[in-house]
């Protein structure tokens, strides 16, 4: 239940930042703080992904670090849009999508080696 909770949370800060930041703090962020709560939303999901996968009975669930995982390329690829857009202006916002989106691919790689090679 706790992960489903999570997971609802997360996205609500995802996709509509300033309305869930009203509804949980009751105010909404200036000045990138819709940028900040997204990427805390991202945060929330992958570790609703993690408990979740946690809790699988059988061994056929996800890996706990494929929150982790997530959490690298999610927030990669929102740094980066907000570079992009302009929403971001600082000179490390991209490097710092560059370097999340790396360390994401390097994970997921090794997550799906270590499930082809899983013997039961």
């Amino acid at each position: 239940m706790s992960c489903l909770i999570e997971l609802a949370t997360g996205t609500a800060l995802l996709l509509t930042p300033g309305l869930a930041m009203t509804l949980i703090v009751g105010s909404s962020l200036p000045n990138g703080g819709n940028q900040m709560a997204q990427l805390f939303g991202a945060a929330i999901i992958c570790l609703g992904l993690s408990c979740w996968s946690n809790n699988q009975s059988s061994g056929q669930g996800l890996r706990p670090s494929i929150g982790l995982t997530m959490y690298n390329i999610i927030s990669g690829l929102l740094l980066a849009i907000f570079a992009f857009s302009g929403d971001a202006r600082a000179s490390v916002a991209l490097p710092a999508a560059l370097l999340h989106i790396a360390l994401g691919v390097v994970l997921l790689r090794r997550e799906l080696k270590g499930r082809h090679s899983y013997q039961p």
